[in-house]
């Protein structure tokens, strides 16, 4: 029996190619020649004469060279034939199975890869396409990063064709690989190949876990970098430029309640800024003692000067003429106004502290637009 791949006789019994390392396998049909029967080589009558010993010894050399030629030149025959593709394909799917691994009947067999459908690019890594799962997790740090309100619709989608395209793009990665680790090893007999199929391929969980490690941390660093660490900037930069500006403006009306000579203690005073679509403008009332008594005065912010509001009310006075019905039309409109002032100071008290209690738990990335401003900020 010759070897089908090199044309090297082989002993009787012996399937692998000691020059190739070919196995030929008895039970596929091929194409074979039995090697010749010589009886005179084995004549014992014979053995004694040297000459015809040599002369039967160059015969065989010359019949093995002719099967050798024959072999060769109905090589390109074989492969043509059925038996020739069977034989290609069995060898060829050996490689893949070699090259999948354990989950080979899976990844041939089934439409749908149900592990791609739950882990998406994740999967692609763990399968050793380092290259198309390493562009996904990007993708999908781009779309994290620059449109989040489109992660319900981008997770879902990406997931469905993960499931169902894995299968296909893996058995043409596969072919592809298989190709260049032939070409690589051209001259290697297909045992080797089998062998580097399976070093090449199979799965890596090692390399998974690290990439997808690092895009957590990638993504957590960005984002508190990018997004919270901005939002933070920015919110505490306005704060900062608006608690200044409140307290500039409440020490000023402060300097407004001697040059009035308005009478009262400073207890405190609040400050609200108002904002436009282009400016912004700062409303401070006071909270003054007077001969154990609350007064309330609005300084309010008119671009070019600050006018007061209640400065010379008494509060007190004005409620007791009102309920003896003894208040003036002028004396009335000037309690409404002064009750205004002192439900608008509690409702900007009031805001400025759940305004802080957001900004305590980090849930507030608005501008803070209410201050409380204490006695010793504002006479600092």
């Amino acid at each position: 029996m010759l070897c089908r791949k090199c044309g090297k006789r082989l002993k009787e019994g012996e399937n692998f190619c000691n020059v190739c390392g070919y196995y030929n396998n008895p039970d596929i049909e091929g194409f074979e020649i039995e090697e010749p029967q010589n009886n005179d080589l084995f004549d014992e009558e014979k053995e004694e004469d040297d000459d015809y010993l040599d002369e039967d010894y160059e015969e065989e050399r010359e019949e093995d060279d002719v099967q050798l030629n024959l072999i060769n030149n109905t090589n390109i025959d074989i492969r043509n034939n059925d038996q020739g593709k069977k034989l290609g394909n069995f060898q060829e799917e050996r490689f893949r199975e070699a090259f999948i691994g354990e989950d080979y009947k899976w990844v041939i067999r089934r439409p749908i890869n149900i592990y791609a459908l739950l882990l998406s690019w994740i999967y692609f890594i763990y399968r050793k396409m380092y290259i198309i799962g390493t562009l996904g997790l990007i993708l999908t740090g781009i779309i994290i990063r620059l449109f989040p309100n489109d992660l319900i619709y981008y997770i879902p989608a990406v997931m469905i064709i993960s499931g169902l395209t894995f299968n296909w793009i893996y058995r043409l990665y596969i072919h592809i690989r298989i190709s260049i680790i032939k070409k690589k090893n051209y001259g290697t007999d297909d045992f080797n190949i089998e062998e580097i199929c399976k070093e090449k391929g199979g799965v890596n969980i090692i390399v998974t876990l690290v990439i997808f490690a690092l895009f957590l941390i990638i993504m957590i660093f960005t984002y508190y970098s990018f997004h919270l660490n901005f939002e933070n900037r920015k919110f505490w930069q306005e704060n900062s430029e608006n608690k200044a500006n409140c307290e500039s403006m409440t020490k000023y009306s402060n300097r407004l309640l001697s040059e009035k000579n308005i009478n009262g203690e400073l207890d405190e005073a609040v400050c609200q800024v108002r904002v436009t679509n282009t400016t912004k403008s700062y409303d401070v009332y006071f909270k003054l003692k007077d001969n154990n008594e609350y007064k309330y005065i609005y300084f309010k912010d008119n671009k070019t000067s600050v006018e007061i509001v209640g400065a010379n009310a008494n509060l007190k006075e004005l409620q007791n003429k009102n309920r003896n019905n003894t208040i003036s039309r002028e004396e009335k409109e000037l309690l409404t106004q002064i009750n205004k002032i002192k439900s608008d100071y509690e409702d900007i008290v009031d805001e400025a502290e759940k305004e802080d209690v957001l900004i305590k738990k980090r849930k507030n990335k608005s501008e803070k637009l209410n201050y409380i401003i204490i006695k010793d900020d504002i006479l600092r």
